[in-house]
C-alpha cells in the first residue's frame, strides 16, 4: 500500500488516467448539495437564504458538466411548483446569473477555442435507428454503451 500511496501522490496523470478524477466529482457535491438547500427551502418555512444557496449550487452545476444545467432547470420547476412566484423569478435570476459563469469564463480564456471545444462535443453521432443497425456492435457498443 505504501508503494501504491506513493505512486498515486508523485504521478499525479495515474490518477486521471484511471478516469478517477472526472466530472462528477464536482457535480455530485454540487447537486446533493442544492437538493439538500431545496429541502430545506421547503419543509423549514420557505427561508430564501435556502433558496438561493439551493439555486447557487444548481447553477454551478453546469460549470462542472455542461449536462449539468438538468439540476438547474430542475430546481426552478420545483421551486415554481410551490406558487411562489416572487420566489421563482427569484430563483430564475440567481440561477440564469450563476449560470453565466460558464460562458463568461469561456469568453475570458479564449471564445474561439470555447466554441470549437462545445461544438466538438455536441458533434458526437446518435443513432435513433438502433435495431437496424444491431449487426454493427462496434458503432452500438461506442455510442450507446460507451467505449466497448
Amino acid at each position: 500500500p505504501w508503494l501504491g500511496a506513493l505512486l498515486w501522490t508523485v504521478i499525479p496523470w495515474i490518477a486521471i488516467q484511471t478516469r478517477v478524477v472526472k466530472e462528477e466529482v464536482a457535480l455530485v457535491p454540487l447537486a446533493l448539495g442544492a437538493s439538500y438547500f431545496l429541502l430545506r427551502y421547503r419543509k423549514d418555512g420557505h427561508r430564501r437564504s435556502d433558496l438561493v444557496w439551493a439555486v447557487v449550487l444548481a447553477g454551478l452545476c453546469p460549470l462542472a458538466k455542461v449536462t449539468g444545467a438538468a439540476f438547474l432547470l430542475s430546481t426552478w420547476i420545483l421551486v415554481a411548483a410551490e406558487g411562489k412566484r416572487r420566489d421563482f423569478g427569484i430563483a430564475v435570476v440567481v440561477g440564469a446569473l450563476t449560470a453565466c459563469l460558464f460562458p463568461l469564463w469561456g469568453a475570458i480564456i479564449d471564445w474561439d477555442a470555447f466554441l470549437f471545444t462545445q461544438r466538438l462535443q455536441t458533434g458526437r453521432p446518435v443513432h435513433f435507428n438502433i435495431f437496424l443497425r444491431f449487426i454493427s456492435t462496434p458503432l452500438i457498443n461506442h455510442t450507446i454503451i460507451g467505449r466497448g
